[in-house]
């Protein structure tokens, strides 16, 4: 192969590697080389049709009978399926297929590239080498992020979801920060504000990750409306926060968003959704720009874990870091009762097989102390984590539901995601 059709090949598995990284960012799919590259631009929804063929071809390195963890095509299109298709973190695919994160990082490039190498022949790409050319000279959107700098940005956004806690704060303070923090660049920029009233009760969210995205957000616009004018406000709705920015410029548009700012839209828009949140930016025919950012309250949900191994505890903390479920840990009857009473967790994972007094018997306890009254909430779900078989015996004695032991992550949060939302809606 010479060195042209080389870098030919590198530079698809490079816009391969862009689509993959923002295969739901429909703003991303629609700026990429591939759109033209694969004659896309006259569909009704060309950011739709690629990302169906990415994943279409994601399935198509599903083989028959390779549906083993230690097969090597399964294991790449499992990782593939994972990162992708189901968006899931890096920490979390490579405890659900038994890998180290370093080695799922490995893996993951290694699947990139088959990935690649599969579609340059499966679209016919050495037969557009002409198109090819011309669009690697226009040095289109997509193209323009190198793998080092995509992989440092997706590492930081895992690390942000594991670690970002949840913190009380008003929006109104929330907003006073980020101005306070974007006033040397608003000064320069001869950008005025008006901040007009926000809400001043507390809530409950990710506050740093609010905060870096509203002042990556607000120094954007004003680097747009340079010498204009800029609007904020708050709004507080039953299940969310909202920002509002609204940006004017002094005269006219200021142009067409380039590329840096099409990136740090789509990273905030990437970020916001992996957050549970939204972002909607439209600009008008005066040039006004108009951008919404709205951020769900965080709702912590306290899970008591009992279990007499300490090994056991430390591993069900792990799992539940970075979720929206609170961990509390017991080691035996004495310790579980009393976090029962004190934090009243609407949730309960329960170990059977436990010295002293066994599972069943502090199931009982569980129930007859959290019986429902006017002053107390419902009673808790409890989920049995067991070595052994007995789901009837665990319902017969009140169980909700029944684990066996050894759990993954995936499993326990499905549980106790449907457990939750059981409780969400017998509460009405």
């Amino acid at each position: 192969m010479n060195t042209a059709v080389n870098d030919d090949r590198e530079w698809f598995a490079a816009q391969m590697r862009s689509i993959l990284a923002r295969l739901y960012d429909a703003r991303a799919l629609r700026a990429s080389a591939l759109i033209s590259l694969l004659g896309l631009e006259s569909a009704q929804d060309p950011a739709l049709i690629l990302r169906q063929k990415v994943v279409d071809a994601i399935e198509q390195l599903r083989l028959p009978g390779a549906e083993s963890a230690g097969a090597h095509d399964w294991r790449l299109y499992q990782i593939l399926r994972r990162r992708y298709v189901q968006q899931l973190t890096q920490e979390r695919v490579a405890m659900d297929i038994g890998l180290s994160v370093r080695q799922l990082q490995r893996e993951e490039q290694i699947a990139r590239l088959e990935l690649a190498d599969y579609l340059w022949d499966a679209w016919r790409i050495g037969e557009r080498l002409p198109l090819l050319a011309a669009l690697r000279a226009g040095k289109s959107v997509a193209g323009q992020t190198g793998d080092a700098d995509e992989e440092a940005w997706q590492q930081e956004l895992d690390w942000l979801e594991r670690s970002a806690v949840i913190e009380s704060c008003s929006p109104a303070a929330l907003l006073d920060q980020v101005f306070d923090l974007a006033r040397p660049t608003l000064e320069a920029l001869r950008v005025t504000v008006a901040q007009a009233p926000a809400a001043q009760a507390s809530v409950s969210l990710r506050a740093a990750i609010a905060r870096q995205g509203l002042l990556n957000l607000l120094t954007l616009l004003a680097h747009r409306v340079s010498g204009g004018h800029l609007v904020a406000r708050a709004n507080l709705e039953p299940q969310r926060v909202v920002f509002a920015l609204e940006a004017t410029p002094q005269a006219g548009d200021a142009g067409p968003t380039t590329h840096e700012e099409a990136l740090s839209l789509a990273r905030l828009e990437r970020l916001t959704s992996m957050m549970g949140g939204a972002l909607n930016v439209q600009v008008d025919e005066a040039g006004v720009w108009q951008a919404a950012l709205a951020l769900p309250l965080a709702q912590s949900i306290g899970v008591l874990v009992i279990d007499d191994n300490p090994d056991a505890l430390q591993l069900f903390q792990r799992y539940l870091a970075g979720t929206r479920y609170a961990f509390f840990g017991a080691r035996n009857g004495a310790q579980a009762l009393s976090l029962a009473d004190a934090h009243k967790p609407p949730l309960i994972v329960l170990d059977v097989v436990m010295p002293g007094q066994d599972g069943w018997s502090l199931l009982a306890r569980l129930r007859r102390a959290a019986a429902p009254t006017t002053e107390n909430p419902p009673a808790p779900a409890v989920i049995v984590c067991s070595i052994l078989g007995q789901k009837d015996l665990a319902r017969h004695l009140g169980a909700d539901d029944l684990l066996l032991k050894p759990v993954s992550r995936a499993t326990l949060l499905q549980a106790l995601d449907q457990q939750w939302r059981r409780i969400a809606a017998s509460a009405g």
